[in-house]
């Protein structure tokens, strides 16, 4: 009888371990690899999304560089086109307290180019140098091997279901004293293996199950697995985090609207809570790339 009654109180808190060690909260660093972006439409100072930071060390770890990642029409004028805005700025959070806006150029060819995206036109990532002062921002940043290449999802066993989060501008409320990043969370929805139209255009994304809304384009994107990252087992340790991508949008439904007065059809946009995130992978072709390796030196 002792088996009988020990055996479901047994069950039930094992159980319930797992589901408060998957439920952990994400790393409070995560918050702070990002940075919002604005951008000059109009004559007025505009937020238009997140960048987050990458960083790169030589063979000898002695010497580093910091890259700003985000989505690349958050940069661009006209993403039809592919114009982009002469400038934009970063807002980031000091370590004594307060915000401070720094303004960089934007140059994606020429003498002093600094923004370097993709071969592949339709790959929605752009990649900019950039020197901060740790003593003075508080800003982390994320390593190379925090990097998802081709065949990691694989290894790690990510699949439709599998957790993610991706942190980002929230525009009703971006802080006063500080950035504040909001995070939402997510499965993954779709691994294809073939392109995914998109805005247009075939490309390669990862789709997931979670809503973003103005702000969020250029966030980075995580993969979160916990103890039950293998179905039928369970892995101990601590969970994995590693960067799946970057937030480019979402999918939107068009309805129509009939307008009972005028008897006129308007069009209205749904989000369908479906997003767009390009794979880590083509990040890496461009950090990795013969002309970024040639510009640091390694």
């Amino acid at each position: 009888m002792k088996k009988v009654t020990l055996l479901p109180i047994f069950v039930l808190l094992f159980v319930c371990d797992i589901a408060i060690y998957a439920a952990m909260p994400i790393p409070p660093d995560a918050k702070k690899t990002v940075c919002f972006v604005y951008v000059e439409k109009n004559d007025k100072e505009v937020p238009s999304g997140t960048g987050f930071f990458v960083s790169t060390k030589n063979t000898s770890n002695t010497v580093m560089h910091v890259y700003l990642v985000t989505a690349k029409h958050v940069l661009q004028s006209d993403p039809q086109k592919g114009t982009f805005f002469s400038h934009c700025v970063i807002r980031l959070t000091k370590k004594k307290g307060g915000v401070q806006k720094l303004r960089l150029s934007l140059n994606p060819k020429g003498k002093y180019k600094n923004v370097f995206c993709h071969d592949d036109s339709t790959v929605d990532i752009a990649v900019i140098p950039i020197l901060l002062k740790p003593e003075i921002y508080d800003f982390k940043t994320l390593p190379l091997n925090y990097l998802t290449g081709k065949d990691d999802f694989k290894k790690l066993n990510v699949r439709e279901g599998s957790d993610v989060f991706f942190v980002g501008m929230f525009t009703p409320h971006l802080g006063a004293q500080q950035n504040y990043p909001i995070v939402r969370f997510g499965r993954v929805a779709l691994l294809s293996n073939e392109k995914v139209k998109f805005m247009d255009h075939l490309r390669d994304l990862y789709l997931l199950e979670t809503f973003s809304f103005g702000g969020n384009s250029g966030s980075p994107v995580f993969i979160y697995l916990g103890a039950d990252r293998q179905p039928g087992s369970l892995m101990l340790g601590k969970p994995v985090l590693k960067l799946a991508g970057v937030m480019s949008g979402t999918f939107q439904n068009a309805s129509k609207v009939r307008k009972i007065l005028t008897a006129t059809t308007d069009v209205s946009f749904d989000n369908m809570g479906i997003a767009a995130v390009v794979p880590c992978y083509h990040l890496q072709e461009i950090i990795l790339s013969d002309e970024l390796k040639k510009d640091r030196g390694y």
